[in-house]
């Protein structure tokens, strides 16, 4: 008699090229959308985004559910990143959460910084 974890390969085996499919073309499309947002907005205030309106999206494998897309530019002529996600992976349920992420440039930040263990990619104003 089969156990349960063996009808469940079982029937992975017949469904998994198509549900990696089905998955990697949510991914592409949720990943189009965020990059829809950043390219077609306007009112960005004070940040200015690069002339090649710069946008980028990090590739994660199926196991880890998060999509996002990031746009380069420079608000008061520094270097400025802004990124927006949504995220399951830390999620306790299945809706995602939806977040808006600001960054310096990586290994632009404060030395002061680091006696606060603060890592490149947090902000802070002085």
């Amino acid at each position: 008699m089969e156990n349960n974890i063996d009808i469940f390969i079982s029937e992975g085996m017949k469904r998994f090229k198509e549900a990696s499919k089905i998955a990697t073309t949510f991914r592409k499309e949720l990943v189009k959308k965020l990059q829809d947002i950043l390219a077609t907005y306007e009112n960005w205030k004070n940040f200015e985004p690069d002339n090649q309106n710069h946008l980028s999206s990090s590739e994660y494998g199926i196991e880890y559910p998060l999509v996002n897309s990031r746009i380069q530019g420079k608000i008061f002529n520094k270097d400025f990143r802004i990124q927006i996600e949504i995220n399951w992976y830390l999620s306790e349920n299945e809706y995602p959460f939806y977040a808006i992420w600001f960054y310096k440039p990586k290994n632009k930040y404060s030395k002061e910084m680091e006696k606060f263990l603060w890592k490149p990619e947090f902000q802070y104003q002085s």
